[in-house]
């Protein structure tokens, strides 16, 4: 668990955390000179439970807002310091906002130097505390009375703050590693180290990581977690990595850059946002203001773009995109902190709604909110359904998985336990929903009807070709599927790499037709009793070669089907035959069957059978195992 600290400057915060930890956290000469705390200070305890507990003392002074808000990201809990003398002061209220847009909910109030007043005074400030804590996510934290010469109130302080260990970290350990570095230094004997709090995922010893935004190599050597020396740590902890690097990496690495895996590895500098605007504000955030914007423990300079023309009203909040001056790191569902060009006032602030922004058209209004309303859902399974409902052409799964920081596998895992939902393999998968590849389908099938119309092509349509007549933005993969679905489902055939609908038949030249019309008699279905090659020349008393000629030119073009070199049915006949193979399954509860098993139900001799079976292996249907052999399930477009 981390907590830091918040409160107005000289309200005792790093005194406090002496009183708990033992650790003096002004490191810094300046700090003991002016007794002020200026920079982050970091303390490791027990409160008593066998655990370590990282503290962050952040400045209280308004000069350092910009890195009490660096501490504050990340954290689980707050611990809130009001002097009892003062009472809540202007910086009491900033870090409360801060600390409200930041999303923190858990912690407790200290209200320090109660032996300075009187305990009327304590009553009043404590009541004053209740009334500015109430209309906050931190409404009703616990208002700890503290004295720390007179050691009054440290005790139940521990206590409490020990009690926040049931919090549960939303971060996720499973995720892809980020840690936002708050502290770069060179130690002597190990060389760059770097200091923050884990986002998401885990780092072990000799991981390589990247350094954003250099995208630099590096190598963890050594790790500490909780002030420990360990092999894994995990999101919601501190670590400090000792690095591996090139020089040049080194040298660039400082506050508000971020170590991350490969998979994390990219900045952006456009962001779809929802904004919070402080109630307190006087008037409306207007379009293209200038902003300073916090996010991990990054400062960076942009402007708003607001998708109202009014801008955002005090107390209110709405979708608007970020433009940087700067690239940064961000996944969706970060938060961040917003501040006036002056970087004098924080005014707004919110969460990241999309990481691969494009720039935002006002006629396309309300499609852009109709997509940040649909990633906007608390859950990723939510979110990607959502998602996949409004996009037409499908969810790109990749740069799905890459914005919301998930590993490809992890998503593919989720998506795939979703029974609505239907992922089309690729080297990119895109998703969409059964009713979507539904849709898609009779698409397919309406555009190969009208190819056949055209005479595009006599024998059969290659996937190219298919794409081509299905227009629109659709990928040669989704084509495939939804091409391997029909073949499943017997509306298509595959002919020598090419395609053709079952019910297809290419027109006959008027010798073919007139050949046919002998030919066709004697090949319909009579029991399957099909006649072979050779017994049909000699019922029909013409040349053998004309006759194989014509055989398959009629096979080709889908008037019959070659079952073997000597042997054609009808494609009427060929369908009944499947269906009597799936009927003798059935009625005797055969997981697998024989040749013999299928000459004994059908009644056709042990030559044909062989051959028609061979024919099933052939074209998927059914597959030999041994002697025996299984019918295989149809494909589906996942």
């Amino acid at each position: 668990m981390i907590i830091a600290t918040a409160g107005h400057v000289d309200h005792g915060k790093t005194l406090l955390i002496k009183a708990l930890t033992g650790v003096d956290t002004d490191r810094l000469p300046e700090e003991k000179k002016r007794g002020l705390t200026i920079d982050l200070g970091f303390a490791y305890h027990d409160l008593g439970d066998g655990k370590s507990t990282g503290f962050i003392d952040v400045p209280g002074h308004e000069r350092f807002v910009k890195t009490m808000i660096a501490g504050a990201v990340g954290i689980d809990a707050v611990l809130f310091i009001v002097a009892a003398d003062d009472g809540p002061m202007p910086q009491t209220e900033e870090h409360l906002a801060i600390l409200e847009l930041l999303g923190i909910e858990k912690g407790v109030v200290a209200l320090t130097k109660i032996d300075r007043v009187s305990e009327e005074r304590v009553e009043e400030v404590k009541g004053q505390c209740v009334s500015l804590f109430e209309t906050t996510c931190l409404k009703g934290l616990p208002v700890i009375p503290v004295s720390v010469p007179e050691n009054i109130g440290v005790e139940k302080l521990r206590t409490e703050l020990l009690g926040l260990r049931h919090i549960s970290s939303l971060k996720k350990a499973d995720n892809n590693f980020r840690m936002a570095i708050d502290r770069s230094f060179t130690l002597k004997g190990a060389g760059q180290v770097v200091t923050g709090t884990i986002f998401d995922g885990r780092v072990e010893v000799d991981d390589v990581l990247n350094h954003i935004p250099s995208g630099g190599e590096l190598r963890v050597r050594s790790l500490r977690a909780n002030n420990e020396d360990v092999g894994l740590a995990v999101a919601g902890q501190r670590a400090a990595l000792n690095l591996v690097s090139s020089k040049k990496v080194s040298a660039s690495m400082n506050r508000g850059d971020w170590v991350v895996s490969s998979a994390a590895n990219f900045v952006v500098k456009r962001l779809d946002v929802r904004i919070q605007v402080l109630s307190t504000e006087g008037k409306p955030l207007a379009n293209r203001t200038p902003v300073h914007l916090h996010l991990g423990a990054a400062d960076v300079t942009g402007r708003v773009i607001t998708f109202d023309r009014v801008g955002i009203a005090p107390g209110n909040s709405s979708f608007a995109q970020l433009i940087l001056d700067e690239p940064i790191h961000a996944i969706c569902g970060d938060r961040f902190v917003l501040r006036d060009q002056a970087a004098s006032r924080t005014f707004a602030g919110g969460v990241v709604v999309e990481v691969f922004a494009k720039p935002y058209r006002a006629k396309y209004r309300d499609q852009r909110i109709a997509q940040l309303d649909a990633v906007s859902a608390t859950s990723i399974e939510a979110a990607l359904q959502s998602l996949v409902h409004i996009s037409p052409d499908g969810v790109d799964l990749s740069e799905f998985a890459k914005a919301n920081n998930h590993t490809l596998e992890n998503l593919l895992k989720i998506t795939m336990a979703i029974s609505s939902l239907n992922v089309v393999a690729g080297e990119s998968p895109l998703v969409f929903s059964a009713k979507q590849i539904a849709g898609l389908r009779d698409r397919l099938i309406h555009a190969m009807k009208e190819a056949h119309k055209a005479g595009l092509n006599k024998v059969g349509l290659s996937e190219s070709m298919i794409k081509n007549e299905f227009g629109g933005n659709i990928s040669l993969e989704l084509i495939r599927s939804l091409l391997e679905s029909a073949v499943g489902d017997n509306l298509i055939e595959r002919i020598e790499g090419l395609f053709r609908l079952k019910t297809f038949k290419a027109k006959r030249s008027k010798t073919d037709e007139l050949l046919w019309q002998r030919v066709e008699p004697l090949i319909a279905v009579k029991d399957f009793k099909v006649p072979v090659v050779h017994e049909l020349q000699s019922s029909l008393n013409i040349d053998m070669k004309l006759l194989k000629s014509f055989l398959l030119r009629s096979a080709k073009d889908g008037y019959i089907v070659q079952i073997s070199e000597r042997r054609y049915f009808a494609t009427d006949a060929v369908e009944k035959l499947k269906q009597l193979v799936v009927k003798m399954c059935q009625d005797g509860s055969l997981n697998e069957f024989t040749v013999a098993d299928f000459r004994s139900y059908c009644g056709i001799g042990r030559n044909a059978v062989v051959e028609i079976l061979e024919y099933f292996d052939r074209v998927g249907f059914t597959r030999r195992e041994g002697s025996s052999r299984k019918i295989l399930k149809k494909k589906n477009s996942s």
